[in-house]
């Protein structure tokens, strides 16, 4: 079991800095819910839902989105989360891939 586990990826537990995909499940007016999975609910609010306020007002339950584990135990039990530092370290990754390949 461990090692069906251990090749899905299941065991992974993402850390604080990394980037992971999650489904968003629900929008406040200064909140957007975004399930994690086995790894629970997280939640981008404060600055990071304002620095991206523009972009989540546009998508609906339902819709995939990438973004950035700020705090793994955040308030209330939610794990705290950014898109817009997710977009900003997608940015720079493809400047680096179109730098190398030049």
């Amino acid at each position: 079991m461990k090692e069906k586990l251990k090749e899905e990826n299941l065991l992974d537990i993402p850390k604080e800095g990394a980037t992971v995909e999650g489904e968003i499940v629900g929008q406040g007016r200064a909140a957007a819910y975004v399930d994690l999975g086995i790894f629970g609910t997280g939640i981008i609010f404060g600055r990071e839902f304002y620095a991206a306020k523009d972009e989540l007002k546009d998508l609906e339950n339902g819709e995939i989105v990438s973004v950035k584990v700020i705090k793994i135990d955040g308030e209330e039990g939610y794990v705290e989360l950014s898109r817009h530092q997710a977009r900003k370290d997608k940015a720079w990754d493809v400047l680096e891939k179109k730098k190398e390949e030049s």
